[in-house]
Formats: structure tokens, C-alpha cells, sequence
């Protein structure tokens, strides 16, 4: 039997468990604000164990949630909602942009479709002048998206971006506990010899920096602010390998492409025929801030985007099951990272 495109489930966890229907399935189906779910509930397109689901049903452990989505509801509801366009004028736009479902997993072509998907109602010129896949800060993450309206703004809005005193934050969620609170990564990047899609420490390749600070601690893992100084390909992916902090989740760098509970949750019980949900299934980075002149009118200009909810909701998970160990007087961290790749 031929699967429904249309068709979206959902097994409930004990994460879940309490949560009310409408606004679970807003959190999971990012791209479609809450009123739109409830009239899909109210249409009979959602049902809990078979049975049409209420708006305010509390979900239970175990729950099966499907939804049938109409043929139309990419028409239905765009991308981004108006408070997700943080700064708008003739030159640019500056967006806070929903996670790219295939971040880090190198397909030809995704990206450009799903940004073709975000910036499609905005009025950018037509190709080959729209924002192409890799624009800054690119589709490695959530948060802040810089699109120019036109070809001839994007070496002026590049210029700018690198400017002495411009400014970009990243958040990453990395896997390991630093012993320094910050520092500085130099560690030159080029094409990986063997795989178009990886790259890697190449002292003849293109010179990267990145500083960072670690802003919480958690048992095993850490969440850092980078600060790239260049922009290289993967910059920021490689560099935190190559201090011995890989992504969280990152199939070409780290050691895993998703991110579950039992990984996190001391003495997690898996539920029998129940498959266990990813906490997180992308790379942990969130373009959360910037800060630079504006490339006409030489105004300053900082955007900060809010953490994207699959980010919280990790780092919620971390700060109740694996809160930051116990330090002797005397041990906190300090001093600076290793100068070599791991």
C-alpha cells in the first residue's frame, strides 16, 4: 500500500506526556501557527488512536497522533510568520529562520529548495540574483538569515558583514566539558581530499577564526557563543572538532546524527513497541545575533534572533537530567584550548 505524503504521526513519550494536542502539533509542525492546527482538528484531519482529536486533549503515553495534512497547506501557511521578518528595508532582509530539515545531511539541492520555500513571499529578484543556499550565515542551523533584495547590494551587505567591529553570535550545543571558559581557534580549513561534502584542517588551506565562550555547563556537554572571524565552508563545525568539542549532533564531524533522551536520562526506560523520538535531529547551531553598519546608509544595525523551541527544548532536558558537575574550590575552568585538531 502506497504511503500518504500528506500523512504526518507521531508516537507519544513520556517527554510528552500532559502536553495538549494543539499545541504539540504547532511545536512539531513548525511551519503552521497554531489556528491553522486547530481548524485542521476541528476538519477531522487530526486523530488520536484512530479516534478525531480536541484542541485541548491531554496527550498520554502511548498515543498514536496522525495528521492528515490538505493538499493546499503549503498555500495555507507560509514559512515564516510577519514576526519572523526582524528587519525589512530596500536593500535586505533580515529573517528568523525555521531549521532547515535536512541541515547537515549534504543533499544536493535541499537547501536551495528549502530557502526557495522561506523567501518565496518576499519580493527578491528573480534568479540568478535571488540569495543562493549558502548565504549568510547559511543553512547549517536555525536563527538569522540575511537575504538582499538584488545582485548588486550583496558585495556591499558582504563587505559589510566583515568589517572591522561587525559581529555575528552563533550558539552551539557541543558534546564534552571544556576545562577553559573561552578562547581563540586558528586552524586553516580546505577540501577534504576524499569526500566533496567534509572538510578539514589544511595548513595550505584558507585561514579560519573563530573565538568562543562557553555560556552553560551540563554533564558531558557544553553550550558555547562562537564568534567566526572568517567564513570559511563548515568553519564553525570543524573548529569545535577540532578542539575536541563536536557538534552535539553532526553526521560528518561528530559522533552521531541525532540526539535522544536515553542519551541524556539516567535510567530511561525505552516503552516496548513504542520507537523512541529524537530530542533533536539537526546540527545544534543558532545564528543568534549580529551587529554591523548598514552597507548604504552606514547606520549600526544589531538583530537578535529568539533560541528556535527544538533547541530549548534540548537544553531544557540537559539542565533537568544532566546538570553541571560539582567543581572544588580551587578547579574552576581556565586556560585555553588545544591548538590542534583532534
Amino acid at each position: 500500500m502506497p504511503l500518504d505524503p500528506n500523512l504526518r504521526a507521531f508516537e507519544i513519550d513520556e517527554r510528552l506526556v500532559g502536553d495538549c494536542l494543539d499545541a504539540f502539533l504547532t511545536d512539531r509542525l513548525r511551519r503552521y501557527e497554531r489556528e491553522l492546527v486547530r481548524r485542521w482538528i476541528g476538519q477531522g484531519l487530526v486523530r488520536v488512536n484512530g479516534e478525531p482529536g480536541q484542541p485541548k486533549y491531554r496527550l498520554a503515553l502511548g498515543d498514536r497522533v496522525e495528521v492528515h495534512l490538505p493538499a493546499d497547506a503549503d498555500r495555507q501557511a507560509p514559512l515564516l510568520a510577519p514576526e519572523d521578518v526582524l528587519h525589512r528595508d530596500d536593500a535586505f532582509l533580515i529573517l528568523d529562520a525555521p531549521p532547515s530539515p535536512t541541515a547537515g545531511s549534504e543533499r544536493p539541492g535541499s537547501a536551495a529548495s528549502f530557502l526557495g520555500g522561506i523567501l518565496s513571499p518576499f519580493e527578491l529578484s528573480s534568479a540568478p540574483e535571488r540569495p543562493r543556499a549558502e548565504e549568510w550565515p547559511s543553512r547549517e542551523g536555525s536563527g538569522l538569515l540575511i537575504a538582499p533584495r538584488t545582485a548588486a547590494i550583496r558585495p556591499g551587505l558582504e563587505a559589510a558583514l566583515c568589517a572591522p567591529g561587525a559581529e555575528v553570535v552563533w550558539l552551539a550545543l557541543v558534546e564534552g566539558e571544556p576545562e577553559y571558559e573561552g578562547g581563540k581557534i586558528e586552524l586553516s580549513i580546505g577540501p577534504h581530499p576524499k569526500d566533496a561534502y567534509r572538510m578539514r584542517f589544511d595548513r595550505g588551506g584558507e585561514a579560519a577564526v573563530t573565538e568562543f565562550e562557553v555560556q552553560e555547563r551540563f554533564r558531558g556537554y557544553c553550550l558555547l557563543a562562537l564568534r567566526p572571524r572568517s567564513s570559511s565552508p563548515h568553519q564553525l563545525r570543524v573548529h569545535c572538532a577540532g578542539i575536541r568539542l563536536p557538534l552535539a549532533v553532526d553526521p560528518l564531524y561528530g559522533h552521531r546524527s541525532a540526539l535522544f533522551l536515553s542519551e541524556v536520562k539516567s535510567g530511561y526506560k525505552k516503552k516496548y513497541g513504542i520507537e523512541e523520538r529524537p530530542l533533536l535531529a539537526r546540527l545544534p547551531l543558532h545564528a543568534s545575533a549580529v551587529a554591523f553598519a548598514h552597507p548604504t546608509t552606514g547606520a549600526p544595525l544589531a538583530v537578535r534572533a529568539p533560541l528556535a523551541k527544538d533547541l530549548d527544548r534540548v537544553l531544557k532536558a540537559l539542565r533537568r537530567h544532566r546538570p553541571p558537575r560539582r567543581r572544588n574550590p580551587g578547579s574552576a575552568p581556565g586556560g585555553t584550548p588545544p591548538a590542534t585538531p583532534a
